[in-house]
């Protein structure tokens, strides 16, 4: 995929700093309505409302769009929708992503930008923030910040790789097979790399990613 290039020959985004402070601001002001009542009162409330017992672990707090929903259709067609989030009308997340456009490049149109490194992790970490406040999708997003933690891939040396990997290995299969997970995880630079398989060879073997394949994935 290719993106709008400046006049250096470099592809160019509109997201700036500011921007991104905006967008975050947003969705942490939107993220306080996830919260309603005190602690206890939610334990308590959940204990004797199994809709919101399912909210509680299927979300990331319920919503009052989420109780309304559970409420309508009931706890199991809640529970399906969520389990097939193709299902679930979320096109209005188009909009609230937009600052976070770069997250649909590819990895040599991401190289190409200027401050590759920084704007990728802006917008990953926008995204991921946005999509937990504001996405009907809710168990999708807990899943792809399960495995996406699961199947870690830490350190700034990657982060434009890791743009192209937690979309396309992580939230590809998060709800999906379980191998197909693992062979994603495994055949993406972004993991091979991080885990000094790219440094693995006959005279001079590196088992660090064999070792984590075997006791951790």
């Amino acid at each position: 995929m290719s993106g709008p290039t400046d006049k250096g020959g470099k592809h160019s985004m509109t997201v700036s700093r500011r921007h991104f402070l905006q967008a975050i601001s947003i969705a942490a002001a939107g993220a306080t309505m996830l919260q309603w009542g005190a602690p206890g009162v939610q334990a308590q409330a959940a204990a004797s409302d199994p809709n919101l017992h399912l909210l509680n672990r299927l979300t990331y707090g319920p919503r009052p769009e989420d109780v309304a929903r559970i409420h309508a259709i009931g706890y199991e067609a809640f529970l399906d929708e969520q389990l097939n989030p193709q299902q679930i009308d979320d096109s209005h997340m188009d909009s609230i992503l937009l600052p976070f456009g770069l997250l649909k490049l590819d990895r040599h149109a991401l190289y190409g930008l200027d401050d590759a490194y920084f704007r990728s992790y802006q917008a990953l970490i926008g995204a991921m923030i946005s999509r937990a406040v504001y996405s009907k999708r809710q168990l999708l997003e807990r899943m792809v910040e399960f495995w996406a933690d699961h199947f870690n891939v830490a350190g700034d040396d990657s982060k434009p790789d890791q743009v192209g990997y937690q979309r396309d290995a992580i939230r590809a299969n998060a709800l999906g097979n379980f191998r197909a997970l693992v062979l994603a995880t495994a055949r993406h630079p972004a993991l091979l790399y991080y885990l000094d398989n790219a440094y693995n060879i006959a005279e001079h073997p590196n088992e660090n990613y064999a070792r984590e394949l075997l006791e951790l994935h």
